[in-house]
């Protein structure tokens, strides 16, 4: 939701949590000068938690309240990072790794006298590397003025308290002990029947926040672990890379198992490197997600060409370690080689390879190059893998239409069967954008089967509500002869009830077909009776 207006309504609110130095007093909100607000928000450590090693989790809470009776509007989307402004005092002794992210959308709830509470966990920004007392407050901007949906709201800006919070070194052969204890936890754990719900994940990131060099051994080790159900600890690792004291040791783990010919490469090892080497060389703030990212214009800077040279210099190690690859691993490195950011060169390269094994790729990644990389691997090579897709159930595979618009591309002769067999289905739901480049005028064979379902369908004898029966009109006007022509104007005829506006597209696509053979009657739709 893109903000127009933003009005500062800070509030004034002392709040005493834990032990601070010196003694803190609880005082009641002080309405801003500039608005009456009756909202309040206030920020608390979570449980009561003030105290802390270097490397704990530190969650606080924001609490939102409405007593009045005005309306006012809480975004209460939930995005998995930080979303709001923090500032921590004094300037010193923490990094930023990540700024606050970015969404256009919004869950409006209104906000009433029962508090809404949000959980912040400064770990998903922030990096605390030396002892010592710090303050913290939190400038959000998810509330608005006005009731959910109403066209009249206005957003506001709210700065909350503060809330000290105490750091100490933690020992490190304490450190050492709390992460085999936490590694063990995770191992020994049940695997999640719900990935967004996994119950070693409180172990997992308590691992990932720890700075010491056991630690990151151990996180390296967790972010490389590939099985199926391990994706979240993997995800909770690349969270707390930043946090690692010894990036070098980090960089170095990481390198190795880059470079290691019996490993396939993905996406979440490319982008620990990349990280871990920017903190390295480059320790700034990274953006927060962001929906929407416009490309960038111009040059990039010398820190981006950096980045870009390295990964192409990464990619192309890879490249030269296809020979020393085999079976899945050889597979699936080509398939993320094609995912990749590649040059020309490298293109030329890697396109023979993937092309060699699409035929033995699972289902899921054949749709997926069929889909997003068709440019990419286009080559008639392809053509007895792609019939093999077509030759089993729609149901087993992503982009059953792809493969056959696909297949019709590079060779129409074999495709033609695919496409009558699709047409003449009375399941598919096969769109007409997928088959209309097929190069033929018409498909008589499918004139019989076409008829029958439309009439049908028309007639309320199908499943009308799981087939979008129009696209069969679609097709009709595309494929179907003339041979057909004097019965489809009958059924055109014998429907008065389409003479509404609810039948428009119906009664649009009835019509092409039959001008299509019979032009100089010049058929127009029925005239709509609107009420």
């Amino acid at each position: 939701m893109q903000r127009i207006t933003t009005l500062a309504v800070g509030i004034g609110w002392l709040l005493c949590i834990g032990v601070c130095s010196p003694p803190c007093i609880s005082q009641q909100p002080v309405p801003s000068p500039q608005s009456a607000s009756p909202v309040t928000v206030r920020l608390e450590a979570k449980d009561g938690q003030s105290h802390f090693f270097l490397g704990d989790r530190i969650e606080l809470e924001l609490v939102f309240t409405n007593p009045g009776s005005d309306p006012y509007t809480l975004n209460t989307t939930l995005s998995g990072d930080l979303s709001e402004k923090i500032t921590i005092s004094p300037a010193t002794g923490w990094i930023q790794w990540r700024g606050p992210s970015g969404r256009d959308y919004s869950v409006a709830s209104r906000l009433e006298s029962k508090e809404i509470r949000f959980r912040v966990v400064l770990n998903d920004g922030f990096v605390f590397r030396e002892p010592g007392h710090y303050e913290v407050s939190i400038t959000i901007s998810r509330l608005s003025q006005g009731a959910p949906l109403a066209p009249d709201t206005m957003d506001l800006s709210l700065t909350t308290n503060t809330v000290g919070l105490d750091l100490a070194a933690r020992d490190p052969a304490e450190e050492s002990s709390l992460v085999r204890t936490l590694s063990n936890q995770i191992a020994s754990l049940p695997s999640p029947k719900n990935p967004y719900d996994d119950p070693r994940s409180e172990a997992a990131n308590r691992l990932a926040s720890l700075p010491g060099d056991d630690a990151v051994r151990e996180k390296v080790r967790w972010l490389l672990d590939d099985s199926h159900d391990n994706q979240s600890i993997s995800h909770a690792m690349s969270g707390g890379l930043p946090a690692s004291r010894n990036l070098q040791l980090q960089l170095s783990l990481l390198q190795a198992a880059w470079n290691d010919p019996q490993r396939t490469p993905d996406s979440t090892l490319e982008e620990a490197l990349a990280l871990t080497r920017h903190f390295l060389s480059n320790p700034t703030m990274l953006p927060g997600w962001r929906m929407v990212v416009m490309p960038s214009s111009g040059k990039p800077d010398a820190a981006a060409q950096q980045a870009i040279d390295q990964h192409n210099s990464d990619i192309d190690y890879i490249i030269q370690s296809l020979p020393a690859r085999a079976g899945d691993n050889r597979r699936n490195t080509a398939y993320f080689l094609i995912f990749s950011n590649l040059t020309p060169a490298q293109l030329a390269q890697v396109k023979p390879i993937a092309v060699e094994e699409f035929a033995h790729m699972d289902p899921l990644a054949q749709g997926m190059l069929l889909q997003t990389r068709w440019k990419q691997i286009s080559d008639p090579a392809l053509v007895p893998g792609i019939r093999a897709m077509l030759d089993k159930p729609p149901a087993e595979f992503v982009g059953y239409g792809d493969a056959l618009e696909r297949l019709i591309e590079l060779d129409p002769v074999s495709a033609k069967p695919y496409v009558v067999r699709e047409i003449c289905d009375a399941r598919s739901r096969i769109a007409i954008e997928y088959i209309q480049s097929l190069p033929v005028e018409t498909l008589p064979e499918t004139d019989a089967c076409l008829l029958q379902q439309i009439t049908a369908l028309s007639g309320g004898n199908g499943p009308a509500g799981k087939i979008p029966w129009p696209e069969k009109l679609l097709i009709a006007a595309r494929f179907s002869s003339a041979a057909i022509y004097l019965q489809m104007l009958a059924l055109y005829h014998s429907h008065p009830e389409w003479n509404t506006p609810k039948y428009s597209a119906v009664q649009s696509d009835f019509v092409a077909y039959l001008n299509r053979w019979h032009p100089e009657t010049t058929l127009q739709p029925l005239p709509l009776q609107h009420y």
